[in-house]
């Protein structure tokens, strides 16, 4: 499977179609919004955005030298306006008050489009890519080989990513909000739905269902967490023994496994906690056991 990783974010990415992406632009009909979100201008109000988010986030540092990231009340209209004219020279460089407010009425509207499209892409959509190949590799390979290498890429991709971060910053005011707390879930909702049919086809493959209880939403919430919980451990201690660049493997891959093991039902019927009680009571098991 040949796979190209691409930037976060940037203008060369003129071909992305915005038309799903921003959802609080000021047209009254699907076909002008998509117009209107594909309209260089408004690339380049989004993209000033970016910028001013990565100078906010990632560059100002605390005393300890850790960022310092603050709520999004520090962004202004003026502010967005004014940094059009530091964009690059293939996107519209002259921005006014008016047009930013004729596609968002309301700043929080610009906001909450700005996180979508922070947080989509580009890291999201090779997410989404990386998806749609494993459901293409399924049957080409071994099924531990393919979990193997798929989720060492998804890794790959992840760890030392300015999209990945963004999320872990974002996340802080999420409870705080609303207008982040929607993008961000309408983003992890958008990869999940990839990697859940991903993972319906592999049960279907395999003539497998999952134990009584449980639901493939249920175990993308679960891969999705340990995904991010590893991303955190490999950003924050690169030398943690989670990846293996030699052998294309990671510790992803084994608690991937490790989770579809535990939650599929082996023929017995039982739920998950039946199984946990059945194995822990000596006298419903078998006498082979650990040593």
């Amino acid at each position: 499977m040949q796979y190209v990783k691409r930037r976060w974010r940037g203008a060369g990415h003129m071909d992305d179609d915005l038309g799903d992406v921003l959802r609080n632009l000021n047209r009254s009909t699907c076909e002008a919004r998509r117009q209107l979100a594909n309209h260089p201008l408004t690339r380049s109000y989004l993209e000033a955005g970016i910028r001013l988010l990565e100078e906010e986030f990632f560059a100002k540092a605390a005393d300890d030298g850790r960022p310092e990231p603050r709520s999004f009340l520090w962004m202004s209209r003026d502010q967005v306006v004014n940094e059009v004219a530091n964009g690059p020279s293939d996107l519209p460089q002259r921005g006014n008050p008016g047009s930013l407010r004729d596609r968002w009425p309301y700043f929080s509207d610009y906001l909450g489009d700005l996180i979508r499209y922070a947080l989509r892409p580009y890291t999201w959509s090779d997410q989404i890519d990386l998806a749609e190949q494993t459901a293409d590799a399924i049957g080409e390979a071994p099924a531990s080989t393919v979990f193997h290498e798929i989720t060492y890429r998804k890794l790959v991709l992840f760890v030392g990513e300015t999209a990945t971060r963004f999320p872990a910053f974002v996340t802080a005011f999420a409870d705080r909000d609303p207008v982040v707390a929607e993008a961000l879930s309408a983003s992890y909702r958008e990869v999940a739905a990839a990697w859940r049919a991903v993972y319906a086809n592999f049960f279907h493959t395999w003539g497998v269902r999952l134990r009584p209880g449980l639901s493939l939403d249920d175990l993308m919430i679960l891969m999705g967490s340990v995904a991010d919980g590893l991303t955190l451990r490999l950003n924050g201690d690169p030398t943690a023994p989670v990846l293996d660049n030699q052998q294309r493997r990671s510790l992803l891959g084994t608690a991937a496994m490790a989770l579809v093991i535990a939650l599929i039902d082996p023929g017995d019927g039982e739920t998950l906690e039946e199984a946990f009680n059945r194995m822990a009571d000596p006298d419903s098991r078998s006498d082979v056991g650990p040593t």
